[in-house]
């Protein structure tokens, strides 16, 4: 599934860029100064690996809001920007024990906004690094952890006006927390979908 996704996200940049009219300007309805801020609902998989009982292994069901801020730089095609948000999910691992995880992710944001001239649409590439903080507990643990954070995607913009519009992005955050219980806990933010403004 990762892997598959990876590709998508691969392909339709480089086919976005190969159509662009401009590569080194972004569409001509963004301007240096602009702020966005975006609201929207996220979901993704968490994989859990035991590092005593493979037994203890299972994926996981997370869903959540995420909140953007995106500043454009003087170059139009750039904006720089913050994430954060929250997800939490729950699941079974290969026992039936029942486990649960929230997390609070706070990232940086850089994006690439190719000019494809097409009215009142933005397409763009984002690469995403931070932090996040995570609670997990099951049957058998409970505990706060927080780890590095990387993230990469695709993501696309149609506004109605000058300020409103609705945005979908593709891609994964990866987040890892160590546990006691698991190996490791890799949590994976696959899709976002939600409202923009742009001021």
């Amino acid at each position: 599934m990762k892997r598959v996704i990876i590709f998508f996200c691969i392909l339709i940049i480089v086919s976005g860029m190969s159509f662009a009219l401009d590569l080194f300007s972004g569409p001509s309805f963004i301007q240096p100064g602009n702020v966005f801020i975006s609201v929207g609902y996220n979901s993704g998989i968490v994989e859990a690996k035991s590092k005593y009982d493979p037994m203890f292994s299972g994926d996981f069901n997370i869903w959540g809001l995420t909140l953007a801020l995106d500043y454009t730089l003087q170059f139009n095609c750039i904006t720089i920007g913050i994430e954060s948000g929250f997800s939490s999910g729950s699941g079974v691992d290969k026992r039936d024990y029942e486990g649960y995880l929230g997390f609070f992710p706070v990232m940086g944001r850089l994006g690439y906004h190719p000019d494809l001239g097409v009215n009142n649409l933005d397409v763009y590439g984002l690469f995403k690094i931070g932090f996040a903080i995570g609670s997990f507990y099951s049957n058998k643990v409970e505990e706060d952890d927080n780890y590095f954070s990387i993230g990469f995607g695709l993501g696309g913009r149609y506004f109605f006006g000058k300020v409103f519009g609705v945005f979908a992005e593709l891609g994964i955050d990866s987040y890892l927390f160590d546990s006691n219980d698991y190996d490791i806990i890799t949590v994976y933010k696959i899709y976002t979908v939600g409202i923009i403004f742009k001021f």
